[in-house]
């Protein structure tokens, strides 16, 4: 059993430590469902990335087209992640969770149409380097994604748990 100087287990220190932070992050404060919401966006981030090269540098398929697959398996993926993760939705019934999947690829298809937009204007207009032009659009995408999945879609998850 590894002792610090003053004698304790610090392996228990470093577990309860860990324990602490978990429960902090399943929390439904504020701050833990921004932490939620980063750890999901990066996993929804490379998923939409990794797919995106691997489409225009693999599979050799236009940009676009490309850009198109990559954002809508993201937000595929970044539906079921928010809607356990994040968000903890229990939207009820077959209506609740139709209603709840409506909203966010409503919202979602927003924010797409934005990407697939500012993508084609700074790569196929302005010229700029393509994956240069995806990361740039991504964090104002990012942004307007939480806020719409937060105020919009996921508004009624809290009552939900209640």
């Amino acid at each position: 059993m590894k002792r610090s100087k003053s004698g304790r287990d610090t392996s228990y220190r470093k577990e309860l430590k860990n324990e602490m932070t978990i429960r902090k992050i399943n929390s439904d404060s504020r701050a833990a469902k921004i932490t939620r919401y980063s750890a999901a966006g990066v996993l929804t981030t490379l998923v939409n990335y990794i797919l995106f090269w691997i489409l225009i540098n693999v599979f050799k398929l236009n940009v676009n087209l490309s850009n198109f697959i990559s954002v809508l398996s993201a937000v595929i993926f970044a539906y079921v992640i928010n809607k356990t993760f994040v968000f903890r939705s229990k939207a009820g019934g077959t209506a609740g969770i139709i209603k709840e999947a409506a909203a966010f690829f409503a919202a979602r298809g927003i924010t797409m149409l934005f990407e697939l937009l500012g993508v084609f204007i700074m790569f196929s207009l302005l010229k700029l380097d393509a994956m240069l032009s995806k990361i740039s659009v991504g964090f104002i995408t990012v942004a307007l994604n939480y806020i719409l999945s937060e105020h919009l879609v996921f508004r009624n998850a809290k009552k939900g748990r209640k």
